[in-house]
């Protein structure tokens, strides 16, 4: 056997093991022996990729596609890595040769949809997940993808979305098995300190990370012992700040379903949080195998998990007022004083500059909303509100903005309710920077909320940089954060409870710069002085949430895995 089948062998024998470091070590050996050889180049791409480094991966698997242009999982892994690198185009590409070159088992047919869904093409993303799916029953991520699609598709009502998510949520449970001993040994003491396990993919720099510092810092360890399960595919500054704040961190990224549940259960976490829902990096699958004995689903997510060991959602009134809890498999937990505690940027990051609209004698309406909430039925309403203030200008800055085939179908779609092309400006590109964020706002004069589905950390942000948001407020959660999060401030004023009485609003504001000077000057400090940033009674406040399912517990609810 020749030193280039030994090494490759053991680097075989090392990934099968889940030894990424040793696997990669004997391939790289063979690549300065044979820097063409197939196998070490895809396998070391492969292995680069599943590592979170997309762009160390292309060079090795662009070389193993010329390697070998006919190998499909070649030009699978190919897609992948140029999607994570933001290279659409070429992603595209490459996943239409995997789908010629009949990779069997529809992840061909599912890398597709992550290319389009990239696209922000909401609709054809959908088709593809449906058709992965279709060809390989119990095809999670395709399925994890589906339904996230369904969050924006508006011709799914909520309690459908509910059905196929109860659906989804039986499948799941049909196909999971995890050999756990019989019942929990955490001792039923209603008043002992708590195990809280936190699992999620966003200990990142992302949308919802602003909101987790607060749940980390504010709890009380006399009360609650915090554990972090962390799916994530690249650590950051905000990862390394997050985990500073917990006394247990766990990386999860690779490791086994079945492994991920005996690691909590052996931790005695009581109360295991979910902090994803059906979004990237999930693990939704590890809820499947119940290893706590109380679950719950928090923040990640506006929408039902639908699977019947996810116990609870964690919600407020405003969100979810009498009736909307048939929307959701899991019981509502209520926080009291809001359901959320924002992480606002340095004081010193950036300030709170004059409103624009007094220099540049117009007024400019703004969102950074992510492209797929801009609807037909949001295009439509905003383009109203533009056309009945003369003169006014719209600016959308989003890194997906920085590609051409996303600006025109927006500047089509404005078009059609005749907003001209050049009232809109465009901005973004991939590598914003949160600075650029921000000193977006100091641009426009008052954002736009987007409906069905509301903004959230967009919201928090443009009011931190002074700029009002004109909100509209629907029938349960996916729709009230922008309501909610106006309660929070005790601005009530600022929410329209219909399509006309949005327009009204965000007109009203539009032409009196008076009132948008005034909101300018003053909403910092009044999110200051709110609950909104009040992390300490947030922090009880969760607490006291946490406590009352525990006791509930305690008191002799069923033990799901007795």
């Amino acid at each position: 056997m020749s030193s280039v089948e030994t090494w490759y062998r053991e680097a075989l024998q090392s990934m099968q093991g889940g030894d990424a470091v040793a696997a990669l070590s004997s391939l790289g050996r063979i690549l300065e022996v044979d820097p063409h050889h197939h196998g070490a180049l895809f396998l070391s791409g492969s292995l680069t990729l599943d590592e979170g480094d997309a762009e160390a991966a292309l060079p090795l698997l662009r070389r193993a596609a010329q390697a070998q242009a006919g190998h499909g999982l070649t030009q699978l892994a190919l897609a992948r890595a140029l999607r994570l690198a933001g290279h659409l185009p070429e992603a595209r590409q490459a996943a239409e040769a995997a789908l010629k070159l009949g990779v069997p088992g529809g992840s061909a047919h599912c890398e597709m949809g992550n290319v389009v869904l990239a696209e922000d093409n909401l609709a054809e993303a959908g088709r593809w997940f449906g058709k992965a799916a279709m060809l390989r029953p119990g095809f999670v991520e395709a399925e994890d993808f589906y339904l996230f699609c369904c969050l924006y598709d508006e011709s799914v009502s909520l309690p459908e979305l509910r059905a196929r998510s109860e659906r989804w949520g039986r499948s799941l449970m049909a196909r999971s098995a995890w050999m756990a001993p019989p019942g929990y040994p955490n001792p039923p003491d209603p008043g002992r300190p708590l195990r809280i396990g936190y699992i999620s993919g966003d200990f990142r720099r992302h949308a919802v990370s602003y909101f987790l510092a607060p749940i980390f810092a504010a709890a009380d360890p006399a009360a609650l012992e915090v554990t972090v399960y962390a799916n994530v595919p690249a650590e950051d500054e905000i990862t390394r700040a997050q985990r500073s704040l917990v006394p247990r961190w766990r990386d999860i990224r690779g490791v086994p379903d079945p492994q991920v549940a005996m690691q909590i259960y052996q931790d005695g976490i009581d109360i295991l949080v979910d902090l994803a829902g059906h979004t990237v990096d999930n693990r939704l699958r590890v809820m499947a195998l119940r290893p706590a004995p109380i679950q719950v689903t928090y923040l990640g997510h506006p929408t039902t998990t639908g699977l019947p060991t996810v116990d609870y959602r964690i919600t407020s009134r405003v969100l979810d007022p009498a009736g909307t809890e048939a929307l959701y498999t899991e019981r509502c937990a209520y926080l009291e004083g809001g359901f959320c505690c924002y992480t606002p940027p340095p004081e010193e990051m950036l300030a709170v500059g004059p409103l624009p609209a007094l220099a540049n004698g117009h007024v400019t309406f703004g969102s950074v909303m992510n492209p797929r909430k801009i609807t037909p039925r949001v295009v439509g309403v905003w383009a109203r509100a533009l056309n009945a203030v003369p003169g006014s200008r719209l600016r959308l800055f989003r890194y997906a903005l920085g590609r051409p085939e996303v600006r025109e179908r927006l500047a089509a779609a404005f078009a059609e309710h005749g907003v001209a092309r050049g009232r809109i400006d465009f901005g973004g590109e991939e590598g914003s920077r949160w600075e650029d964020v921000l000193a977006f706002y100091n641009t426009v004069d008052l954002s736009m909320d987007s409906f069905r589905y509301n903004g959230h950390t967009t919201t928090c942000e443009s009011l931190w940089m002074g700029v009002p948001v004109v909100a509209l407020a629907g029938d349960a959660y996916i729709s009230r954060v922008g309501m909610a999060l106006y309660d929070m401030l005790g601005m009530p004023e600022m929410v329209a409870d219909s399509e006309d009485a949005f327009v009204r609003l965000a007109v009203s504001l539009a032409t009196d710069t008076g009132r948008l000077a005034e909101l300018r000057a003053g909403l910092r400090g009044r999110m200051r002085a709110s609950r909104l940033l009040d992390a300490q009674a947030f922090g009880k406040a969760l607490e006291n949430c946490y406590r009352s399912m525990w006791r509930e517990w305690c008191a002799g609810r069923p033990n799901p895995a007795g």
